[in-house]
């Protein structure tokens, strides 16, 4: 995929719907139904719309690692990386806009490209100023090894239209991140990541503070110490709470893979000690409701779920949450699921893109409506 090649960033083919169109779903919004049921219990409250989903891409290139944002016109906003590979090639971030609800995409657009750097795992953030910003981290697929070279963010004033020059973060090389810039109440932003360029064998899940935009960070804190502690702490990502809090909730993969979750009450200053919340891996992506209610779409790592996109829900700000057997799975055709990302859409819809891998060397990213429905 050449630089300076940007045909390779279009997909000119049009929207895929499966397995009916998505005219459907909008209909189902009000009557909802289902042609077959994942694995849940009545008590779930988070529930599909319908068995339809939208192939926002899905070309024969690995597209992955979606993020997504609603703007203040209402226009969806969905970035992911665009490479041949899960690693080990040179990845690209591109954009595509929905200004109808999800039903049809524009074709690519590109957000950050580089000629020898692998580009990944972008999130998307709307500022309260109108600005958007995007954050990913790198690989330098040109040295002889797979190196990471830290994280970056960039910003556009025009909705996508037009992207300034990176900023680099100043964390450090060896370290990543899979989750979206959170904006405080008092303008400063909270970017989550993780590495172990401190040494030892495990990492450590870390926050780094801008009070400017994101045009400079510092005041980094720790989340997790995966020295300490003895495990991995990987992949965090954070959700202002109704309470004024601020939840991490950290992927933690070994021999039992589980996320865990870690309050911070000063707004991410002080974190305390992450605690094991419920059986799952991925990038936990983290959603709260206008009813309370907290949802965090993941992948699960449960029996016959393994590897589907799945839900859990927190009524208690993330203190506990549904238990394996409430697990909910939105999607079960092919897999597994590379990443989520949700944004609430109406009092009852959630709107939910992830990417779903079909082979080792593809991957699409899909669109889905969720529904949130009361006892």
């Amino acid at each position: 995929m050449p630089a300076d090649d940007p045909s390779t960033l279009a997909d000119a083919s049009p929207s895929i719907i499966y397995p009916t169109p998505l005219s459907t779903l909008k209909s189902s919004l009000q009557n909802p139904t289902r042609t077959s049921s994942p694995f849940q219990t009545p008590q779930a409250q988070i529930i599909p719309s319908d068995d339809t989903y939208n192939v926002i891409v899905g070309d024969q290139n690995y597209n992955a690692f979606p993020g997504l944002v609603k703007l203040q016109n209402g226009t969806l906003l969905v970035v992911y990386r665009k490479g041949k590979f899960h690693v080990t090639d040179r990845g690209a971030i591109v954009l595509k806009k929905s200004t109808d609800g999800g039903s049809t995409w524009s074709t690519e657009s590109s957000v950050i490209d580089h000629p020898t750097f692998d580009l990944r795992d972008p999130n998307i953030t709307l500022l309260s100023d109108g600005t958007l910003i995007v954050n990913y981290f790198k690989y330098d697929i040109s040295a002889r090894s797979t190196i990471r070279n830290g994280l970056n963010v960039i910003h556009s004033t025009d909705d996508g239209e037009t992207w300034d020059k990176p900023i680099e973060v100043g964390t450090g090389l060896f370290v990543a991140t899979s989750a979206p810039i959170l904006e405080l109440p008092d303008g400063d932003l909270l970017l989550a990541y993780y590495g172990n360029h401190e040494g030892g064998r495990y990492p450590s899940a870390f926050v780094i503070r801008s009070a400017d935009g994101g045009r400079s960070w510092s005041n980094k804190t720790t989340i997790g110490n995966g020295i300490e502690d003895n495990k991995p702490y990987q992949e965090p990502n954070l959700l202002l709470l109704k309470t004024g809090g601020v939840l991490a909730t950290i992927r933690s993969d070994g021999f039992f893979p589980n996320i865990h979750t870690s309050i911070s009450n000063d707004l991410g200053k002080t974190w305390a000690q992450p605690s094991s919340a419920f059986r799952g891996s991925g990038t936990p992506s983290t959603l709260l409701l206008k009813s309370g209610l907290i949802i965090t779409a993941y992948r699960s790592k449960i029996g016959r779920n393994l590897g589907l996109p799945a839900l859990r829900v927190s009524k208690d700000d993330g203190v506990s949450w549904t238990p394996n057997t409430e697990e909910i799975i939105i999607d079960r055709h092919t897999g597994p699921m590379m990443y989520a990302s949700l944004v609430q859409i109406s009092d009852k819809s959630i709107a939910a893109v992830y990417g779903m891998e079909d082979g080792k060397t593809r991957s699409e990213i899909r669109f889905m409506y969720l529904r949130e429905f009361s006892k």
